[in-house]
């Protein structure tokens, strides 16, 4: 009879513990999917400073990486702002570590991704002060949007973005086959070079 108490005190605490567990990985589930930036923000206005908010979703997500403040630069492909969090700037550091050291071409690149970059904190109401360099580059005038792109984000003049979307979309679709596995993406990728 004691024997069977007992075991029925084991299988209840690992019940509970088990529980504490389960509730522990939810709770790490739910941390991963604040690790990229996702969704179009609400257009968001810009003061006479150059203040704007950063959507508090994005903070969650450069908070989640380590970092309470955010790296802004012009970007290379549209006249946006490019931004992110220690893994996007850790990510481009490490591409350019792999390139040949002396070469022009990691020269030029270095100079172009980090001479622009902007390492900037944000106040408790979330609001970073753009340079007038970035506000420049993306046409931005008194509002902005904030465009995920997974471990990078944008921001955008609204306006701008609405005609880039459509032209990005029909893109999307023509090379919609590029998705899939890591390996057939370096082989498709070829084929259409």
């Amino acid at each position: 009879m004691e024997d069977t108490q007992a075991m029925r005190i084991v299988l209840s605490n690992s019940r509970a513990e088990g529980s504490k567990v389960l509730n522990s990985l939810k709770a790490a589930t739910a941390l991963n999917k604040v690790d990229v930036f996702t969704k179009i923000s609400a257009v968001n206005k810009i003061d006479a400073k150059g203040r704007i908010s950063i959507p508090a979703s994005f903070r969650n997500v450069l908070e989640f990486q380590g970092y309470s403040g955010v790296y802004l630069f012009p970007s290379f492909t549209s006249n946006a702002i490019d931004g992110g969090g220690l893994e996007l700037i850790n990510q481009i550091s490490e591409s350019v570590e792999r390139m040949q050291l002396f070469a022009e071409e990691t020269d030029a690149l270095s100079t172009a991704l980090f001479a622009d970059t902007y390492n900037l904190s944000y106040d408790q109401d979330g609001r970073i002060s753009l340079p007038e360099s970035l506000i420049e580059h993306a046409n931005l005038k008194d509002k902005a949007i904030f465009v995920g792109q997974g471990r990078k984000f944008q921001v955008w003049n609204p306006y701008h973005f609405e005609e880039f979307k459509e032209k990005v979309r029909a893109k999307a679709l023509e090379h919609r086959n590029l998705i899939g596995p890591v390996e057939n993406n370096r082989m498709k990728a070829e084929e259409i070079d």
